[in-house]
């Protein structure tokens, strides 16, 4: 069983069903008579299909595995929590900054550039203000295609009062992001593995996990303990990951400014332990690099030298297989068929390798 054949068979299916449904949420405004409606469609669902849809995708692979034959019937679903995410990654690189997602223009870079056109100065102004609409706009169509979703009741009211739950501590979670970002002491290691259990973990994983064991009409809160677990462990590998290419990688690979997370001084795991490793001139060196907007790429490709004479790498490297190892342990655990948590330890594997 290759889980990428897998993923990319749902994700294909989400790809699809995205594209209707906004032009389904375009459609129920058209007679409203606003000219952006049109942004809605275009922008939007350029935005969305960018990304790898993985959330989406593991809530139906979720689905299927825990007994659910009618898939069709959730796909809704699926693409509302890829639509959601869509809104929340909108504002993430407002907080952020960013320019680049996934090698495009960042939302409110887009709408930067239309400035000119509309006869406004403040073009970044314009940009931000749009794209938070935006992002505000994907969480209510993400809601809206829920509520008018054809799945049980009992289950819809199950998977929602979960999902909002999750959305809820990422959005407490991104605060607590930015307040370490911006902070001038240095956070705890227990800290800074909260955002990422509350921000990636219990969203990017928990979400699909949990709300696709409830979509096959499942409730059994020994198998959630379990899942949450699992998708904790997934949650730190994704993110510590994350953090590593964004640092190692070069920027056109990536799609992304790399080095941003160096620039704007975020709190990673990356910038902790070489703080703690690190003396003398390669701490200062390092020190003045965390937070340095100008920052060029020779000192980051400096920076990412000590990183390796140093042996951070291998500090790094022990988290992400302690939190393998767990993840795999716990995947053996669930009531599923021997196939099927091969296939889960598979994704968890590929996501070390950023194969997905």
């Amino acid at each position: 069983m290759d889980i990428r054949k897998i993923i990319n068979y749902y994700s294909v299916r989400v790809r699809n069903k995205t594209t209707v449904l906004i032009k389904n949420l375009a459609m129920q405004l058209v007679n409203t008579k606003l000219d952006n409606v049109r942004d809605l469609e275009n922008l939007l669902t350029d935005f969305v299909l960018s990304g790898k849809l993985i959330r989406g995708t593991l809530y139906l692979l979720i689905t299927k595995m825990y007994g659910n034959k009618k898939i069709e019937d959730f796909l809704d679903i699926a693409v509302a929590i890829e639509l959601n995410h869509s809104g929340l990654l909108i504002h993430d690189d407002i907080i952020d900054n960013d320019f680049l997602r996934r090698g495009k223009p960042t939302m409110h870079r887009r709408y930067s550039f239309l400035a000119s056109d509309l006869g406004i100065t403040d073009k970044e102004d314009l940009g931000k203000n749009m794209a938070l609409c935006m992002g505000d706009i994907c969480f209510f169509g993400s809601n809206l295609i829920i509520e008018n979703s054809s799945i049980p009741k009992d289950i819809k009211q199950r998977i929602t009062k979960y999902y909002f739950l999750q959305l809820l501590k990422t959005g407490l979670s991104q605060m607590l992001d930015v307040k370490l970002g911006l902070s001038t002491k240095d956070p705890k290691l227990s800290e800074i593995f909260k955002v990422y259990n509350y921000k990636t973990g219990s969203y990017t994983f928990n979400s699909p996990l949990i709300m696709g064991y409830y979509s096959s009409g499942n409730k059994d809160e020994a198998e959630i303990d379990i899942l949450e677990k699992i998708g904790y462990s997934l949650g730190i590998i994704f993110q510590i990951t994350d953090d590593l290419i964004g640092f190692l990688k070069d920027g056109k690979a990536i799609g992304k400014d790399a080095g941003s997370d160096i620039r704007e001084n975020k709190k990673t795991i990356i910038r902790y332990f070489m703080l703690k490793q690190l003396k003398y001139s390669e701490y200062n060196f390092a020190l003045k690099c965390f937070g340095n907007k100008r920052l060029s790429n020779v000192d980051l490709e400096k920076l990412r030298e000590i990183y390796y004479t140093r042996q951070i790498d291998k500090i790094i490297n022990k988290y992400l297989l302690d939190e393998t190892i767990k993840a795999k342990a716990n995947i053996k655990k669930l009531h599923l068929s021997d196939d099927y948590k091969t296939a889960l330890i598979q994704f968890t594997e590929n996501l070390v390798d950023r194969l997905i």
